[in-house]
C-alpha cells in the first residue's frame, strides 16, 4: 500500500508539473569593470561610474530595434562625425600658432585686454587663434577638393541655368579682431 501511495504521489507530482508553464527569470547580467578600466579610472569613482553606466546603456542597446528611418539617421550622424574628424585631422597638420603671434595679438589689443589677467588671457588667446586657423584650413582643404575634382563643372551639368560661381570661403576675420572681447571675459 505504501508502495502504491508513493507511485501515486509521484504520478500526481509529474502530472501537475507537466502542465505548468515554466517561466524563466530574466537572466541577470553582471556588469563590471575590467582591471584595465579600474586602472584607467585612476581610482576616481566618478569615472568608474561613468564606465559602468556606459556599459549598461550599451547592453540595453543590444536588444533595441531601430526603425529604418532611425537607422538612416544614425548612419548620417556617423558619417558627419567621421567627416568632421577627418577635416580636423587635416587642418591640424598645417595649422599652428607660435607664442610670438599670440604676444603680437595681445600687444595689438592691449587696450581692450588691460583689465584681464595675462596668465589667463594668453592661453585662451592661443587656443582661439588655433581654432580659427583650423577652421580656415578646413575651408581651404574643401576648396582644394572643389578644384581637384572639378566639382563646379560637375555641378553645372546638373544645374546649367544657375550661375555656379566657384564657391570660396567667406573671409574670416583675424582672431585678434574677432575674439578680444570674448577673451577679456
Amino acid at each position: 500500500m505504501k508502495k502504491n501511495l508513493i507511485i501515486l504521489g509521484a504520478f500526481v507530482f509529474l502530472l501537475s508539473g507537466c502542465g505548468a508553464e515554466q517561466k524563466q527569470a530574466p537572466k541577470e547580467v553582471k556588469i563590471s569593470l575590467t582591471e584595465q578600466e579600474v586602472k584607467d579610472s585612476e581610482n576616481n569613482s566618478n569615472i568608474a561610474a561613468q564606465i559602468l553606466v556606459k556599459k549598461a546603456v550599451l547592453k540595453e542597446m543590444e536588444n533595441f530595434k531601430y526603425s529604418e528611418e532611425e537607422k538612416k539617421e544614425l548612419e548620417e550622424i556617423k558619417e558627419n562625425i567621421e567627416l568632421e574628424y577627418f577635416l580636423n585631422k587635416k587642418a591640424m597638420e598645417t595649422a599652428n600658432v607660435d607664442d610670438m603671434e599670440v604676444l603680437q595679438v595681445y600687444q595689438n589689443n592691449i587696450d581692450k585686454l588691460k583689465d584681464a589677467d595675462i596668465t589667463a588671457v594668453l592661453p585662451r588667446l592661443k587656443d582661439q587663434i588655433l581654432f580659427q586657423r583650423r577652421e580656415e584650413e578646413k575651408v581651404k582643404y574643401m576648396n582644394s577638393l572643389v578644384e581637384k575634382y572639378k566639382l563646379n563643372d560637375e555641378l553645372k551639368k546638373y544645374f546649367p541655368e544657375s550661375e555656379n560661381k566657384e564657391e570660396t570661403a567667406e573671409e574670416v576675420k583675424p582672431a585678434e579682431e574677432n575674439k578680444t572681447e570674448e577673451i577679456k571675459k
